[in-house]
């Protein structure tokens, strides 16, 4: 993750986004 350690705290917050992303989205998947 060294790349997102250089974007700093912009790519911190895209990461967090796609992390929550996909987050939200499994805990659909697994409700189903």
């Amino acid at each position: 993750m060294d790349a997102a350690n250089q974007g700093s705290n912009q790519g911190s917050r895209e990461l967090n986004n796609e992390v929550n992303r996909l987050e939200t989205e499994l805990k659909r998947r697994l409700l189903i």
